[in-house]
């Protein structure tokens, strides 16, 4: 169950990040409308963009390794957690049958 929650949360951060939907971009675009500018964030960046332009840079290619390293190992988790729950039903069914159980 906790490997479905990691996913989804997973999901919901490269959904947001590819749709520059970041927090980051996000209070940038809240103090813009409180008047405070575009100003360039610490990187010296201008995380805003222009109309229509995307805020966020590349992904590094170490990042993206990384990433995705995390999907197959998840990918390879939530497969062996299926034969696992599959292996120790039939176990469990096969000790009750026995009547070995308790």
């Amino acid at each position: 169950m906790e490997i479905v929650v990691y996913v989804v949360f997973a999901a919901n951060f490269f959904y947001n990040y590819w749709q520059n939907k970041t927090i980051r971009v996000l209070q940038v675009a809240e103090e813009e409308k409180q008047g405070g500018g575009s100003a360039p964030d610490e990187d010296g960046l201008d995380v805003t963009g222009g109309e229509g332009v995307s805020g966020r840079t590349a992904m590094p290619l170490r990042t993206k390794l990384m990433v995705w390293g995390l999907v197959l190992s998840t990918t390879c988790l939530f497969i062996r957690g299926v034969y696992r729950t599959i292996e120790v039903s039939l176990r469990s069914r096969r000790h009750y049958e026995t009547g070995k159980h308790c």
